[in-house]
């Protein structure tokens, strides 16, 4: 009988050593979520991201995230391929399902924008206007959805 209550008692007190690591660990998250300096710091690597993949100069003043889904983006700045202003939006609110995010999926629901600039061109000489690099190639989604 001693040996089985010796037991019992590591069963009983490892696994709330672990619940409670992992509590600690969702709450220390949840706190690091909250916090404006790594919010900052997600906006630059997000921008950053952004520029690489685009291959121009993208840039956020400010991110903010709420729990409840709500995105807040600050001073969201995108030059064309002439290095000229396209899109500035002084703050632009996303509305974003978080469930989806569990299954790599990016839902947005609704987006407000305050202090929109928008400077859509097509020169002379060309065929596209300066936007269209931001937007998806239909060939390509055409070849995704022949494929699936």
């Amino acid at each position: 009988m001693r040996q089985f209550t010796k037991y019992l008692g590591l069963v009983l007190k490892y696994p709330f050593q672990l619940l409670s690591g992992v509590v600690l660990v969702l709450f220390m998250l949840l706190l690091l979520g909250i916090n404006t300096s790594f919010q900052d710091f997600v906006g630059d690597r997000l921008a950053a991201y952004l520029s690489q993949q685009y291959r121009t100069n993208i840039t956020i003043d400010r991110l903010q995230l709420r729990t409840n889904g709500e995105l807040f983006l600050n001073g969201v700045y995108i030059e064309d391929h002439y290095g000229d202003t396209l899109i500035f939006a002084e703050q632009l609110q996303l509305r974003i399902r978080l469930r989806p995010l569990l299954d790599e999926k990016f839902h947005i629901s609704n987006i407000d924008v305050n202090g929109l600039y928008l400077r859509m061109i097509r020169k002379d000489y060309e065929t596209a206007f300066n936007i269209d690099f931001l937007l998806p190639d239909p060939k390509v989604d055409d070849e995704i959805d022949s494929v699936l």
